[in-house]
């Protein structure tokens, strides 16, 4: 048994391709890496995601009091601009631009990113400027959680990819409750167009790329890859595939037995496809035995904006 599954392991390793979004790749802008998992103190001290809020766009309320401020971007130099192809880094972030695509189908290069402190994206501080233009923002580790940011839209079309699945709506109202790539969109005030407001991706982000025509973003925040480092780890990022509290051969054998499907229980990292790292990931969790779940109650609150 044991050397079957090692040789199994092995050979695998030739094969563990993940798969490629096709849209992006049109694009001729490549997904940069390696990804790197992160470890505590590798970015600076960013709070997590905020919680969702009451999603009710009848409440005459302003967007400040609905979307939580902080600032992001405040790094960066105002009205230096960046065009298709370009990279930078902000706050520990990764940021490429990339073409983007207008209502009519029609992909355009020729669009720049700059940050600015207009405010248009109604947050605090320094925004980042899309204008006719996409951001890919790879954050560095493999996956993120509950992605949130803030945004305004004040013209043209909005563009979205999460997970390799790529969306061209007119309005990011248009995003609310939509399922892409996985990951379920809550927009959690405005986006009718001409306005700001917040949005939120509940779920695992690997891929992610925004944009718009004259499109603004702020406050970005995320939660870390899932693992026993991260408060809100539980039993299953530890190779618990079937949740009974515990990585053990039971799991090893779930994941065998997805092999090369894209499972959502057995694929631990989120990447699309169950693979040799999905393996691995569970013979780490069954070395390590088992870890607790921290009582939630203990992470510490967020700041006051």
């Amino acid at each position: 048994m044991r050397t079957t599954l090692l040789s199994l392991l092995f050979a695998s390793t030739a094969i563990a391709t993940p798969a490629v979004a096709q849209n992006w790749e049109m694009t001729t802008i490549p997904w940069d890496g390696p990804f790197t998992d992160l470890i505590p103190g590798d970015i600076p001290d960013i709070p997590d995601t905020p919680d969702i809020p009451d999603d009710d766009p009848g409440d005459d309320v302003d967007p400040a009091d609905e979307c939580p401020r902080f600032p992001f971007f405040e790094d960066m130099a105002v009205h230096s601009p960046y065009y298709a192809g370009d990279s930078f880094i902000s706050h520990g972030v990764h940021f490429t631009v990339a073409p983007f695509q207008w209502s009519s189908g029609t992909w355009y290069n020729g669009g720049k990113v700059y940050a600015d402190n207009a405010n248009r994206a109604c947050g605090t501080g320094q925004d980042l400027f899309t204008n006719n233009a996409n951001v890919q923002i790879r954050f560095r580790h493999r996956v993120v959680h509950d992605v949130y940011w803030m945004f305004g839209e004040y013209g043209g079309n909005v563009n979205i990819e999460i997970n390799g699945d790529f969306r061209n709506v007119n309005d990011y109202r248009d995003l609310d409750g939509m399922m892409v790539g996985g990951v379920l969109i809550h927009v959690l005030w405005g986006g009718y167009g001409n306005d700001c407001g917040c949005i939120l991706l509940d779920g695992a982000v690997q891929k992610l790329a925004v944009g718009g025509q004259e499109h603004w973003m702020d406050c970005l925040r995320w939660k870390r890859g899932l693992g026993p480092h991260n408060p809100n780890w539980n039993p299953r990022d530890g190779g618990d595939v079937n949740r009974d509290g515990k990585a053990d051969v039971h799991d090893l054998m779930a994941v065998l037995a997805k092999y090369g499907t894209d499972d959502s229980d057995a694929d631990l990292d989120a990447s699309g496809s169950v693979d040799v790292r999905d393996l691995l990931a569970t013979l780490r969790g069954i070395a390590a035995g088992p870890t607790p779940h921290p009582d939630p109650a203990g992470i510490a609150p967020l700041p006051s904006p």
